[in-house]
């Protein structure tokens, strides 16, 4: 088993950041540009934990040229941008309002913040496995694209539990049609395309390059309200 450090990665980005303190509002979003590439993105010495067994995905595809497997890194991400905001509302002791109530009333009115944090970013990029060890032991080879190159897209299909992004039809095992060993692509209703998607031949790791296609945009909102009670001038209780 052999391993060493000759993968290499490079990084650019263009990267935006606005901030904003008001009173009681702090706010401000940040925007990312950027582009990843590597040859392996994952650590070798985790041999499974990047991959299935069988597709060790921080091994070369040919150790004599690693550029075989240069392209976008697995966690590559063209747009990212980030909003957040922290309000604490003007009210109760030392406030803009209300900042004369009784210590009770302090307690109920006063204290109170609302927070927020939207990311929205563009998918990670993934490649698509033909299954099978055309190109040695060590991991399985990428699938042959036949035909134009199909886009992925959300889709539900009666033969997976969740969402896929390539509806597939059976393998074709007849040895003499001209698609053996391939599997076609369906469309959104299950009719059939001219892409496919195929095993290699013997000796080859398929056609289909590292990484190329790209997951869906991912969009995540958090929201917060935290309280204060404050027990004595140095100690204080938040929920």
């Amino acid at each position: 088993f052999w391993m060493d450090s000759g993968a290499n990665s490079d990084y650019h980005a263009l990267q935006l950041t606005v901030r904003r303190q008001e009173r009681e509002l702090t706010y401000g979003a940040s925007y990312t540009f950027g582009k990843a590439t590597d040859t392996i993105s994952t650590d070798p010495v985790g041999a499974t934990s990047g991959g299935s067994v069988g597709n060790n995905s921080g091994t070369a595809t040919d150790i004599f040229d690693f550029n075989v497997d240069h392209s976008r890194a697995d966690f590559d991400r063209t747009h990212t941008f980030t909003a957040w905001g922290v309000w604490d509302l003007p009210f109760g002791k030392g406030q803009r309002w209300a900042n004369n109530l009784p210590g009770f009333m302090n307690h109920i009115i006063g204290g109170w913040s609302a927070t927020t944090i939207v990311t929205a970013m563009t998918g990670e990029p993934w490649g698509a496995l033909s299954g099978s060890l055309t190109n040695g032991n060590i991991r399985n080879s990428r699938a042959d694209i036949r035909g134009p190159r199909p886009q992925p897209s959300f889709q539900f299909i009666d033969s997976a539990t969740g969402p896929v992004l390539f509806n597939l039809g059976d393998l074709i095992d007849i040895p003499g049609d001209p698609n053996f060993n391939c599997r076609n692509v369906l469309d959104r209703k299950g009719g059939p395309t001219t892409s496919f998607f195929c095993i290699p031949a013997p000796g080859s790791n398929g056609n289909l390059g590292r990484n190329a296609f790209n997951a869906p945009n991912f969009v995540n909102v958090d929201l917060g309200v935290t309280k204060n009670f404050s027990v004595t001038e140095r100690w204080k209780i938040q929920f």
